[in-house]
C-alpha cells in the first residue's frame, strides 16, 4: 500500500558473503529504506594497491573475507535508484591476519539507502562519543521523511562493542542510551515527528538494563512483541553455544505506528546477523 513504509535493518557482516547480502535487498527492492552496518570504505588507491580482501577476525581471505570497499559496491549497484549516505566514526589503519596486507583508512561505518521516490525531508547522523575512551564512538544514522501527510523519523545504530562483555550491562552503555534517546527526541521536536522507527544492531541482550532504558515508555520493542528468539543465523561463531545470547539486533517503535508486518530473515547466510524487516504506517 502506498501509505506503509518498509524498512530493512540488517548488520551486513562486512559483506563476506556479498552475493548473499545482494539477494537479499533485491528480493526486498520494494523496501523504502535500507539500513546496514558494518559497511566498509577505503581510498580507492589503497584497493589498487592491495586487492580487495581483508580478514579482520581471523577469517580466511577468500570466500568468507570481509571487503574494505563496501559502499563503492553500493553506490555501484544502487547510486541510480537510491539515495545513498554514509558515515563512519573514524578511517583507521587495518591489516589483513592473512596476507599481512596493511590497508591506510579504512571505515567501518553504517549506510542508509533510500528510494528516490521517498520524499525526504532531512537526513544526517550523531556520533556518539564515550566517556571511556577505550571504547570506540558509535554512529547513530537518521531520516526524516514524510508520507500521505506523515512525517516519520526512522533512524539506526550499531551499538557499542566492548570486549569481555559483547551484550551485557556496561556504563557505555548506559551512556549510548540515554544519548541515544535524548538524540531522537530532539529530532523529532525539530521537525515535528508524528512517528519514530528505530533499529539496528545494538549489541545488547534482551534482558539488560540499557535495553530497556533505550525502550523507555514511549516504544515497542518488536523483538519482544513477536516472541522472538534469536536474532543471529548459524554463521555466528558462538551460535547454539550454552549459555550465549542470541540476541543483538531490535526495532523499536513509537507507539502510534500500526506495524503490518515483521520478519526476522534469520535462514539468510550472508551474514551472523538476521535481517530485520518491517512494514508499518
Amino acid at each position: 500500500m502506498i501509505d506503509q513504509s518498509k524498512a530493512l535493518f540488517w548488520n551486513s557482516w562486512s559483506f563476506r558473503n556479498a552475493d548473499g547480502i545482494y539477494a537479499l535487498l533485491k528480493q526486498h527492492s520494494d523496501a523504502d529504506i535500507f539500513c546496514l552496518t558494518e559497511v566498509t570504505d577505503i581510498d580507492e588507491k589503497e584497493i589498487i594497491k592491495n586487492g580487495h580482501n581483508l580478514a579482520y577476525t581471523g577469517l580466511a581471505s577468500g570466500e568468507n573475507a570481509a571487503q574494505v570497499d563496501n559502499l563503492a559496491q553500493l553506490r555501484s549497484r544502487f547510486g541510480d535508484s537510491r539515495e545513498i549516505s554514509y558515515m563512519t566514526a573514524d578511517y583507521r589503519k587495518w591489516k589483513c591476519l592473512e596476507t599481512g596486507s596493511t590497508f591506510n583508512g579504512v571505515g567501518f561505518g553504517s549506510a542508509l539507502l533510500v528510494r528516490s521516490d521517498v520524499a525526504i525531508v532531512d537526513s544526517g547522523h550523531e556520533v556518539l562519543k564515550f566517556e571511556d575512551e577505550n571504547i570506540k564512538s558509535r554512529v547513530l544514522q537518521w531520516i526524516v521523511y514524510t508520507k500521505r501527510e506523515t512525517c516519520y523519523l526512522l533512524a539506526h545504530l550499531h551499538g557499542a562493542w566492548i570486549k569481555g562483555n559483547t551484550k551485557g550491562d556496561h556504563e557505555v552503555r548506559t551512556q549510548q542510551s540515554l544519548l541515544v534517546r535524548l538524540a531522537l527526541v530532539r529530532l523529532a521536536n525539530m521537525y515535528d515527528v508524528d512517528k519514530i522507527v528505530f533499529g539496528g544492531d545494538f549489541n545488547l541482550d534482551i534482558n539488560t538494563n540499557a535495553l530497556t532504558l533505550m525502550e523507555g515508555e514511549h516504544y515497542r520493542n518488536l523483538i519482544k512483541e513477536y516472541g522472538v528468539t534469536n536474532t543471529r543465523t548459524v554463521a555466528y561463531r558462538n551460535f547454539g553455544v550454552e549459555g550465549e545470547s542470541m540476541y543483538a539486533d531490535y526495532v523499536l517503535v513509537s507507539k502510534n505506528v500500526t506495524v503490518h508486518s515483521f520478519e526476522v530473515a534469520d535462514e539468510v547466510l550472508a551474514s551472523d546477523h538476521a535481517a530485520l524487516i518491517v512494514t508499518f504506517s
